[in-house]
């Protein structure tokens, strides 16, 4: 099983963040992301060097997301839900298969509507645009 499991056992960190900050920019039409929540997280626990617990994340992403998280949290990160990856990544043009026996994905880019070619170029500057 471990095999089957790989991608979400080893890569199963930077997925949920990537899948956070694709959302994030979604919702707020580019305006939030997932640095929003790492400054807020500075702000708070960083600086004072206050150990951040879960709930403290899952504030965190509230506040920037400008609405209750818990339930996504619930599902993907304590939970066992898969993440909606594929759904994610459609967002800015990028498609996603895995191949279940060697626990790996592949992504293959290709932005096609305006919309979607805007937000492939917005979230690979890196929030560039937004300061």
């Amino acid at each position: 099983t471990k095999t089957v499991l790989r991608f979400g056992v080893y890569d199963g960190g930077w997925t949920t963040a990537l899948c956070l900050d694709l959302e994030l920019r979604d919702e707020s039409h580019g305006n939030r992301s997932l640095d929003d929540v790492m400054k807020s997280l500075w702000q708070t626990h960083g600086k004072t060097g206050q150990a951040i617990t879960y709930n403290d994340l899952v504030q965190a992403v509230t506040d920037t997301a400008g609405h209750g998280m818990a339930p996504s949290f619930a599902k993907y990160v304590s939970g066992t839900d898969e993440l909606p990856f594929r759904s994610d990544l459609a967002r800015i043009g990028i498609s996603a298969y895995d191949q279940p026996f060697g626990g790996e994905a592949y992504l293959r880019v290709h932005p096609a509507a305006g919309d979607e070619r805007q937000a492939f170029e917005q979230f690979m500057s890196f929030g560039a645009s937004r300061r």
